[in-house]
Protein backbone atom coordinates (compact mmCIF):
# COMPACT_ATOMS: atom_id res chain seq x y z
CA UNK A 1 0.00 0.00 0.00
CA UNK A 2 1.74 3.32 -1.12
CA UNK A 3 1.23 6.41 1.28
CA UNK A 4 2.50 9.85 0.70
CA UNK A 5 3.13 11.38 4.21
CA UNK A 6 3.09 14.49 5.81
CA UNK A 7 6.07 15.90 8.06
CA UNK A 8 4.89 14.98 11.92
CA UNK A 9 4.94 16.97 14.85
CA UNK A 10 7.40 17.13 17.34
CA UNK A 11 5.29 16.32 19.94
CA UNK A 12 3.56 13.19 17.75
CA UNK A 13 7.07 11.82 16.78
CA UNK A 14 8.40 12.20 20.55
CA UNK A 15 5.17 9.95 21.72
CA UNK A 16 5.74 7.28 19.18
CA UNK A 17 9.35 7.11 19.18
CA UNK A 18 9.82 7.07 22.95
CA UNK A 19 7.08 3.89 22.64
CA UNK A 20 8.75 1.51 20.40
CA UNK A 21 12.43 1.13 19.50
CA UNK A 22 12.25 -0.05 16.17
CA UNK A 23 13.77 0.16 12.39
CA UNK A 24 10.20 1.15 10.75
CA UNK A 25 10.52 4.72 8.79
CA UNK A 26 8.43 6.15 11.43
CA UNK A 27 7.02 9.29 9.22
CA UNK A 28 3.50 10.06 10.25
CA UNK A 29 0.06 10.38 8.62
CA UNK A 30 -1.28 13.53 10.63
CA UNK A 31 -5.00 13.35 11.26
CA UNK A 32 -6.79 16.91 10.93
CA UNK A 33 -10.62 17.94 12.21
CA UNK A 34 -10.55 16.62 15.21
CA UNK A 35 -14.54 16.43 17.36
CA UNK A 36 -14.92 14.20 19.91
CA UNK A 37 -18.77 13.71 20.42
CA UNK A 38 -20.55 10.59 20.97
CA UNK A 39 -18.38 7.55 18.88
CA UNK A 40 -19.36 5.65 16.24
CA UNK A 41 -20.27 1.98 17.00
CA UNK A 42 -16.86 0.84 16.10
CA UNK A 43 -15.85 -1.02 18.78
CA UNK A 44 -17.46 -3.07 21.82
CA UNK A 45 -15.85 -3.37 25.32
CA UNK A 46 -16.63 -4.86 28.52
CA UNK A 47 -16.70 -2.30 30.93
CA UNK A 48 -18.58 0.15 29.63
CA UNK A 49 -19.22 1.46 32.69
CA UNK A 50 -16.33 3.00 33.29
CA UNK A 51 -15.94 6.44 33.43
CA UNK A 52 -14.07 7.92 30.54
CA UNK A 53 -10.33 9.33 31.13
CA UNK A 54 -8.87 11.44 28.83
CA UNK A 55 -5.00 10.90 27.64
CA UNK A 56 -4.13 14.04 29.29
CA UNK A 57 -4.92 12.52 32.99
CA UNK A 58 -3.58 9.32 32.32
CA UNK A 59 0.27 10.84 31.12
CA UNK A 60 0.11 12.70 34.36
CA UNK A 61 -1.17 9.96 36.61
CA UNK A 62 1.53 8.01 38.82
CA UNK A 63 -0.84 5.43 39.22
CA UNK A 64 0.67 2.34 37.55
CA UNK A 65 -0.77 -0.14 36.52
CA UNK A 66 -4.09 1.14 35.92
CA UNK A 67 -6.58 0.30 34.13
CA UNK A 68 -9.17 2.77 31.77
CA UNK A 69 -11.34 3.54 29.07
CA UNK A 70 -10.77 6.44 26.48
CA UNK A 71 -12.63 7.84 23.89
CA UNK A 72 -10.24 8.19 21.16
CA UNK A 73 -8.81 8.32 17.49
CA UNK A 74 -6.33 6.85 15.64
CA UNK A 75 -3.50 9.50 14.38
CA UNK A 76 -0.96 6.94 12.95
CA UNK A 77 0.71 3.27 13.50
CA UNK A 78 3.82 1.58 13.35
CA UNK A 79 4.87 -1.21 11.29
CA UNK A 80 4.44 1.42 8.41
CA UNK A 81 3.49 -1.89 6.38
CA UNK A 82 0.15 -3.46 7.89
CA UNK A 83 1.30 -6.94 5.99
CA UNK A 84 4.43 -6.37 9.06
CA UNK A 85 1.20 -6.39 11.51
CA UNK A 86 1.76 -10.09 12.31
CA UNK A 87 5.23 -11.81 13.28
CA UNK A 88 6.05 -15.61 13.75
CA UNK A 89 5.92 -16.51 17.02
CA UNK A 90 8.11 -18.87 18.90
CA UNK A 91 6.41 -21.07 22.10
CA UNK A 92 9.63 -22.15 22.94
CA UNK A 93 11.28 -19.05 23.50
CA UNK A 94 8.01 -16.77 24.03
CA UNK A 95 9.39 -14.25 21.95
CA UNK A 96 8.78 -13.02 18.40
CA UNK A 97 10.85 -12.91 15.23
CA UNK A 98 11.10 -11.50 12.09
CA UNK A 99 9.52 -13.15 8.93
CA UNK A 100 11.85 -14.79 6.53
CA UNK A 101 11.79 -12.55 3.40
CA UNK A 102 11.45 -15.81 1.51
CA UNK A 103 8.91 -18.71 1.40
CA UNK A 104 11.29 -21.19 2.83
CA UNK A 105 10.49 -22.74 6.58
CA UNK A 106 9.83 -20.55 8.99
CA UNK A 107 12.34 -21.34 11.88
CA UNK A 108 13.22 -19.88 14.86
CA UNK A 109 16.34 -18.26 14.76
CA UNK A 110 17.04 -18.53 18.51
CA UNK A 111 16.07 -21.96 19.46
CA UNK A 112 15.74 -23.20 15.38
CA UNK A 113 12.15 -24.46 16.44
CA UNK A 114 9.67 -24.97 13.76
CA UNK A 115 6.69 -26.82 13.14
CA UNK A 116 4.06 -26.55 15.65
CA UNK A 117 5.88 -25.20 18.24
CA UNK A 118 5.68 -21.52 15.85
CA UNK A 119 2.40 -19.69 15.75
CA UNK A 120 1.75 -16.58 14.60
CA UNK A 121 0.69 -12.88 16.84
CA UNK A 122 -0.72 -9.84 15.77
CA UNK A 123 2.36 -7.15 16.81
CA UNK A 124 1.46 -3.37 16.22
CA UNK A 125 1.00 -0.34 17.77
CA UNK A 126 -1.43 2.52 17.52
CA UNK A 127 -1.03 6.14 18.11
CA UNK A 128 -4.69 7.42 19.49
CA UNK A 129 -5.60 11.02 20.28
CA UNK A 130 -8.20 12.31 22.29
CA UNK A 131 -10.12 15.67 22.99
CA UNK A 132 -7.25 16.97 25.12
CA UNK A 133 -5.01 16.92 22.49
CA UNK A 134 -2.47 14.57 24.32
CA UNK A 135 -0.95 11.16 22.46
CA UNK A 136 -0.86 7.85 23.69
CA UNK A 137 0.52 4.57 21.76
CA UNK A 138 -1.11 1.52 22.58
CA UNK A 139 0.09 -2.12 21.67
CA UNK A 140 -1.52 -4.65 20.33
CA UNK A 141 0.22 -8.42 21.10
CA UNK A 142 -2.28 -11.33 20.67
CA UNK A 143 -0.53 -14.82 20.01
CA UNK A 144 -2.78 -16.75 17.65
CA UNK A 145 -5.92 -15.03 17.65
CA UNK A 146 -6.59 -11.09 17.99
CA UNK A 147 -9.38 -10.83 20.53
CA UNK A 148 -9.40 -6.89 19.63
CA UNK A 149 -9.80 -7.70 15.72
CA UNK A 150 -11.52 -10.80 15.32
CA UNK A 151 -8.92 -12.71 13.46
CA UNK A 152 -6.50 -15.32 13.44
CA UNK A 153 -3.15 -14.50 13.30
CA UNK A 154 -1.23 -15.64 10.05
CA UNK A 155 1.19 -14.99 7.33
CA UNK A 156 -0.42 -11.88 5.82
CA UNK A 157 1.36 -12.83 3.09
CA UNK A 158 -2.01 -14.60 1.81
CA UNK A 159 -3.81 -12.12 -0.05
CA UNK A 160 -7.33 -12.87 1.41
CA UNK A 161 -5.84 -12.80 4.73
CA UNK A 162 -4.05 -9.19 3.79
CA UNK A 163 -7.52 -8.12 2.64
CA UNK A 164 -9.53 -9.14 5.85
CA UNK A 165 -7.03 -7.30 7.77
CA UNK A 166 -7.53 -4.07 6.12
CA UNK A 167 -11.15 -4.34 6.15
CA UNK A 168 -10.93 -4.78 10.07
CA UNK A 169 -8.80 -1.78 9.92
CA UNK A 170 -10.55 0.62 7.93
CA UNK A 171 -13.56 0.80 10.67
CA UNK A 172 -10.64 2.69 12.53
CA UNK A 173 -9.23 5.18 9.75
CA UNK A 174 -9.43 5.43 6.23
CA UNK A 175 -7.28 7.80 4.03
CA UNK A 176 -8.10 10.85 1.94
CA UNK A 177 -5.85 12.93 -0.32
CA UNK A 178 -6.45 16.77 0.22
CA UNK A 179 -4.92 19.64 -1.59
CA UNK A 180 -3.46 22.56 -0.19
CA UNK A 181 -3.01 25.91 -2.60
CA UNK A 182 0.20 27.90 -1.97
CA UNK A 183 0.69 31.63 -3.43
CA UNK A 184 3.80 32.01 -4.74
CA UNK A 185 4.32 35.58 -5.56
CA UNK A 186 2.91 38.81 -4.35
CA UNK A 187 0.47 39.61 -6.43
CA UNK A 188 -1.45 36.29 -5.60
CA UNK A 189 -1.51 35.61 -9.46
CA UNK A 190 0.60 32.41 -8.93
CA UNK A 191 0.14 29.57 -6.79
CA UNK A 192 1.21 26.18 -6.17
CA UNK A 193 -1.32 22.94 -5.66
CA UNK A 194 0.22 20.25 -2.83
CA UNK A 195 -1.45 17.54 -2.46
CA UNK A 196 -0.78 15.06 0.65
CA UNK A 197 -2.78 12.08 2.32
CA UNK A 198 -3.58 12.20 5.68
CA UNK A 199 -5.08 9.22 7.80
CA UNK A 200 -8.51 10.56 9.15
CA UNK A 201 -9.13 8.23 12.41
CA UNK A 202 -12.93 6.87 13.79
CA UNK A 203 -13.88 8.06 17.19
CA UNK A 204 -14.07 4.59 19.48
CA UNK A 205 -13.91 3.90 22.90
CA UNK A 206 -11.22 1.75 24.19
CA UNK A 207 -10.29 -0.21 27.53
CA UNK A 208 -6.34 0.74 28.02
CA UNK A 209 -4.17 -1.08 30.58
CA UNK A 210 -1.13 0.90 31.75
CA UNK A 211 1.61 -1.19 33.39
CA UNK A 212 5.39 -0.87 33.39
CA UNK A 213 7.97 -3.48 32.39
CA UNK A 214 12.08 -3.26 31.68
CA UNK A 215 11.63 -0.83 28.69
CA UNK A 216 9.53 1.58 30.73
CA UNK A 217 5.90 2.67 30.50
CA UNK A 218 3.77 1.03 28.13
CA UNK A 219 0.16 1.03 27.32
CA UNK A 220 -1.99 -1.96 25.69
CA UNK A 221 -5.61 -2.62 24.76
CA UNK A 222 -8.00 -5.41 26.84
CA UNK A 223 -11.32 -6.06 26.72
CA UNK A 224 -12.30 -4.58 23.60
CA UNK A 225 -13.12 -5.41 19.84
CA UNK A 226 -13.88 -3.71 16.82
CA UNK A 227 -17.33 -5.13 15.61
Amino acid sequence: MKISSSPPSPQISKAINDHSNTSIDDSLLISEGLLFIRPLKVTHIEHFNMPITNIKTILKSKNIPNKYRCRVRVVDYIPRKIVNFTRPYCTVCKKTFEKSMDNSLVCCNRCKSTGAKIKYAFLFSLLVEDNSKCFLPIIIFEIDKSEFLGLPATDLKNPKDFEELKSRLKKLWVFKTVSDNYCVNENKKLTLTHSRTILCGNIFDVCIERYKNTQGIRQKVFDTRII
